[in-house]
């Protein structure tokens, strides 16, 4: 019972460790929401955060699902689990600019993969 869990908990603390001890990269996300002002107009605000993160390679079925979006050469950044991102955010790597077209979970404890096109 209770001595598995404790062990569980603390090899993923460690695949996490891992993980981002493998992420050299620093990743910018930047997501603009638009609220209504209530006068018939919009406002857009602007929220920063960032990550640590690593450029990988697709698999076949990434590649398929970057084609449904239309995006012709895909990047794929891997960002920590729990990192707070989401589709449309935008990501900037070594003043590189990516918009993020899809969110995927390899294993939600470890890694966040996200199917991207360069801007």
């Amino acid at each position: 019972g209770m001595i598995s869990t404790m062990w569980n908990d603390r090899d993923l603390t460690l695949m996490k460790t891992q993980q981002e001890s493998a992420m050299p990269e620093s990743v910018t996300i930047t997501r603009v929401t638009t609220s209504s002002d209530n006068y018939g107009g919009w406002t857009e605000s602007t929220t920063t955060s960032t990550a640590k993160g690593r450029f990988g390679s697709l698999t076949g079925v990434e590649r398929e699902i970057a084609g449904r979006l239309n995006i012709d050469q895909p990047v794929m950044v891997v960002v920590p689990a729990g990192t707070d991102v989401i589709e449309t955010d935008r990501l900037t790597i070594s003043s590189v600019e990516y918009e993020v077209g899809s969110v995927l979970s390899k294993s939600k404890a470890t890694a966040l993969r996200l199917i991207c096109k360069k801007l």
